[in-house]
């Protein structure tokens, strides 16, 4: 009695050191070493795998191994249902197999192992993993280790979730930050200021539904009392559309340093365009000149509302 109350309250501090222990670290990988060492403290194995579940695919995402031919980690990537490891994500129970040997569900990925205990990794009555421990000898686990190790597995749900959130927001604040980098370069396309005609009011604006889009206009210098005015809608929203929308500006204003007539540049752009976009993807525009002094404005229309009333 006093040996298994010892015994008890050993377990009970190795837990609690452990939880500390992976709650030390917000990196994955970091998280999951710490895990398989204190794996090793509290039961023996030769062979340790942590099974991360990927719920969209319903198969494993993300695997840390100890014990196992690095050749044949691959082998080991299994979906829901499948193997052991799968049998046990699926019905979210854990299991006890003395002898390898007489189970069916067992694939082999070690030709030593004989025996084998596999506990899932739940969190709010979700499955996000699974850890599987196996042994070289037959009937090397109890059910006091499948406690223990259920245990252990509830401390561990709990840092993975955290190390998960914690890389899920800097993954979105490393995209926020790239998304006002991608919007500053985009305002830089668009002009800074409404040009100056005498006997026109013009001016322009875009506000954007999104950080980035695809709309696009743009007053273009000609030559002396004529100035070229553009506009554009690139199919679909955010940052394709705006990469789309970079080339189409590219491309426009080069066409139109070249002096082609209004009809060849837009001949030209949208032949550069068909050569580099997907077919799905499109752009509608208006491109025309402005004659300030005779108040004649000629244009193209590719495909876009008409350019004026």
């Amino acid at each position: 009695m006093q040996e298994r109350n010892t015994k008890e309250a050993l377990e009970a501090q190795i837990l609690l050191d452990v939880a500390r222990l992976i709650s030390s670290s917000l990196d994955l990988d970091e998280v999951l070493e710490l895990m398989l060492d204190s794996l090793k403290r509290m039961l023996k194995y030769d062979a340790a795998a942590i099974f991360l579940i990927d719920k969209k695919k319903q198969e494993v995402g993300e695997i840390k191994t100890r014990g196992y031919d690095l050749a044949l980690e691959q082998d080991l990537i299994l979906k829901v249902g499948q193997g052991l490891v799968g049998w046990v994500a699926e019905h979210k129970e854990p299991v006890i197999v003395q002898d390898v040997e007489k189970d069916s569900r067992y694939i082999q990925a070690r030709h030593e192992t004989k025996s084998e205990i596999v506990v899932p990794i739940m969190t709010d009555q979700r499955i996000i993993g699974v850890f599987n421990l196996e042994s070289n000898e037959v009937n090397s686990y109890s059910s006091d280790d499948l406690n223990l190790l259920t245990a252990f597995a509830s401390h561990c749900a709990v840092a993975i979730e955290r190390t998960r959130l914690h890389k899920e927001i800097l993954i979105k604040h490393k995209l926020e930050e790239e998304l006002l980098i991608a919007r500053r370069i985009q305002e830089s396309f668009l002009p800074h200021k409404d040009p100056v005609l005498s006997g026109f009011d013009i001016s322009g604006i875009n506000i954007s539904s999104e950080q980035v889009g695809g709309d696009y206009y743009d007053f273009i210098p000609i030559v002396e009392n004529q100035i070229g005015i553009a506009i554009g809608d690139v199919s679909g929203k955010g940052i394709p559309a705006s990469l789309i929308m970079a080339s189409f500006r590219a491309s426009l204003i080069a066409e139109i340093r070249n002096n082609y007539a209004i009809r060849t540049i837009f001949f030209k752009v949208n032949n550069l365009l068909y050569e580099s976009i997907e077919r799905e993807n499109y752009v509608t525009a208006v491109y025309g000149v402005l004659n300030v002094e005779n108040k004649i404005f000629t244009f193209s229309n590719a495909g876009h509302n008409p350019p004026f009333y």
